[in-house]
């Protein structure tokens, strides 16, 4: 597996929250997933497959797959 450049973004907008596994996900080149757990951003188009450090969010790239463990902890945002 490789490991997805995460970063700490500290400026951002929330775009959107409180989702469940039956919401649909946006992706953009200017959108990211952050995880509550840990607090790594992850970009929403991934050029490797990976996730972030606790495990929470993790996007297959072959599969155009986003994998979610607490919806709870998982938020869309756009850097400022």
């Amino acid at each position: 597996m490789f490991k997805c450049p995460n970063m700490k973004i500290s400026k951002y907008l929330i775009v959107k929250e409180n989702l469940s596994e039956k919401d649909s996900v946006e992706r953009g080149r200017d959108l990211f997933y952050l995880c509550g757990k840990c607090g790594d951003s992850i970009p929403s188009i991934a050029k490797e497959t990976g996730g972030c450090t606790c495990g929470n969010v993790f996007i297959d790239k072959e599969c155009f797959r986003l994998c979610v463990d607490d919806y709870a902890n998982f938020k869309i945002i756009r850097t400022k």
